[in-house]
Order: structure tokens, then C-alpha cells, then sequence
């Protein structure tokens, strides 16, 4: 059976994304993938990039989507996400996000939890934000955080061509979604037969229906990721990590694609 994936939209900042950007790279791994293109990509006018966003994702066809958005881009999604809430956006990854305050935006943003999961990552030398702002923003939308250190706008500039924790981003959540739409499909018809002797990638989903619950409830990969490189508890986060992906066994041949180590 063929299942119905997330898409990839590709939201760029300022002047938009060149050929050497990350976002680019990324773009070129997924072939339904669309970016969002602004009109005017020097002029940050927040309104019209949020319903920019709007406009490319009724046109692009059939989703859900899963957003990366970069610098100015993340504020115009958190935008669009406050403006028509998470019903074709679902996941969205945050990078480098632009401060709002040196434009003056930051009354004009959700200023409370964003309607989907998402998860930001920031530096501790962005010149476009500081390591705390980023921080005091992931807090108040409900963002899980990441700092890569002293890694700048984690853009072409500061060395970032391709960026493997973005792919491995997209792919965890696609072959999640994989994952549950198998569950759902065998709670409505019942398992395939053969479904025991079924090969890699096959014959999982008891697995997942057995963890259902309780995994509805826990964080993604990359909150055990962030768990396990604080100080004295590597041992105990490894521990919950390999709960975590022995309950994800519905993954099954995703499994080498899971793990959100970036």
C-alpha cells in the first residue's frame, strides 16, 4: 500500500535561499517538496509573507506539510500559524529565526504556544538574533530548542551547505506518519495476512499499537537527543531512548533514518 506522506515547504528569509543554501540542498532531496516565494524577498513585510505561505499551500495541491523555514521565514509562519492555525502545516522546523524586535514585529507574533510541534534551532553567534532572544522565542511558542554553538546564521555564509539534522527532521516525521496511517489502517480492516512473516519495514505495527498511547504523549527524538548530552544523566537518557525507539518499532525500515542525532 502507498502512503500518503507530509510534503516539504521550504520557507526562505531575506533575499531568499541561493543554490548553496541549505534550503536549497534540502529541496533537491524531495521532489514534491515546494518553496514558498516571495515577491518582494528584500522588503519584510510580515503580513504579506504570512499570506504568501497561505496562497502557495492552497495552490501546491494536496498536503499536509511539513515547514523548515529560515531567519525571516520563521517569523512570517509563526505569523500564518497564528493567522489560519495548524490544519495543512502540521510539523515545522525553525532555524535561525530573525528577531522580530530589529524590525519592529514583535507585537505583531503569536505570543503564546504555536498550534503545532515544532522545534527551534539557534546558535550562540547569530548576528540575527542572540542566543537568549532565540531561547525567550522557543519558550514562549512552545518550541522544542536547540543551540548548535557558535555556528552563526546557520546559512551558506557560515558554511552551511547541506544540513543532514534537517533531512533527518523530515524523514523522522514522514516515516512516522507512515507508521501511524499503517496503524490506522490495520485498526479499521485488521492485519494483513502474512503480516508475522512479513519482511523488514513489515509486520510492525502490533508494535506500534501496543506503545499507541503512551506514545501520543512523549517527545520526539530530538528531545531525548538534547536529554542525553546534558552533564550527569547520559546514562538514565539513554535508557528512555531506547524505550522510546523500541516503541517506534513500527518504523521498521525508516529505523536508520529515525534517529534525529544532528
Amino acid at each position: 500500500m502507498a502512503y500518503h506522506l507530509p510534503r516539504l515547504l521550504i520557507i526562505p528569509g531575506l533575499n531568499d535561499s541561493g543554490p548553496a543554501h541549505w534550503q536549497s540542498w534540502l529541496q533537491r532531496q524531495h521532489r514534491d517538496a515546494r518553496r514558498v516565494v516571495q515577491r518582494d524577498f528584500s522588503t519584510p513585510d510580515l503580513a504579506r509573507w504570512a499570506e504568501r505561505i497561505h496562497s502557495t499551500v492552497q495552490s501546491a495541491g494536496e498536503g499536509p506539510w511539513l515547514a523548515v523555514a529560515h531567519s525571516f521565514g520563521v517569523l512570517a509562519l509563526a505569523r500564518y500559524l497564528a493567522d489560519h492555525g495548524g490544519n495543512a502545516v502540521q510539523q515545522a522546523l525553525l532555524v535561525a529565526p530573525a528577531d522580530p524586535d530589529r524590525f519592529g514585529l514583535a507585537e505583531l507574533l503569536p505570543q503564546g504556544r504555536l498550534p503545532i510541534t515544532t522545534q527551534l534551532i539557534a546558535s550562540t553567534n547569530d548576528p540575527w538574533m542572540d542566543a537568549a532572544a532565540a531561547l525567550r522565542w522557543a519558550r514562549r511558542w512552545g518550541a522544542h530548542h536547540r543551540n548548535l554553538g557558535a555556528v552563526g546564521h546557520i546559512n551558506a555564509e557560515s558554511g552551511f551547505g547541506p544540513l543532514p539534522l534537517a533531512q533527518r527532521w523530515v524523514e523522522w516525521h514522514r516515516a512516522r506518519a507512515a507508521a501511524e496511517q499503517r496503524f490506522n489502517l490495520e485498526t479499521a480492516v485488521g492485519p494483513a495476512r502474512g503480516t508475522a512473516e512479513a519482511g523488514p519495514g513489515q509486520g510492525v505495527t502490533t508494535k506500534w499499537a501496543n506503545a499507541h498511547e503512551k506514545e501520543q504523549h512523549r517527545p520526539g527524538p530530538e528531545a531525548a537527543d538534547q536529554r542525553e548530552g546534558s552533564g550527569g544523566h547520559r546514562s538514565n537518557a539513554r535508557s528512555k531512548r531506547r524505550k522510546v525507539l523500541n516503541a517506534r518499532g513500527a518504523r521498521g525500515a525508516a529505523s536508520g533514518q529515525l534517529r534525529f542525532l544532528g
